[in-house]
């Protein structure tokens, strides 16, 4: 699994697609992570979605693909 910020490209760019690095084991979830990444400040917050996906090397995965998990 991958999990990374998203957001749609602007004027015509791509996306971003920003891998989030576990970095230790979450205290506020009996089973959960903690993720972080950094993204330019150039773009507000809001433009930004955390989504966990399957990775496997050398695949692509399609942004309709049902098992893609979103935040919103």
């Amino acid at each position: 699994m991958r999990v990374e910020l998203y957001a749609e490209g602007l004027n015509g760019g791509g996306a971003v697609r920003q891998e989030m690095k576990r970095t230790r084991p979450s205290s506020l979830a009996a089973d959960g992570d903690l993720y972080t990444a950094s993204v330019p400040a150039t773009r507000p917050l809001t433009d930004y979605t955390v989504r966990v996906i399957p990775h496997f090397d050398d695949i692509a995965v399609p942004l309709e693909a049902g098992w893609i998990l979103w935040q919103r």
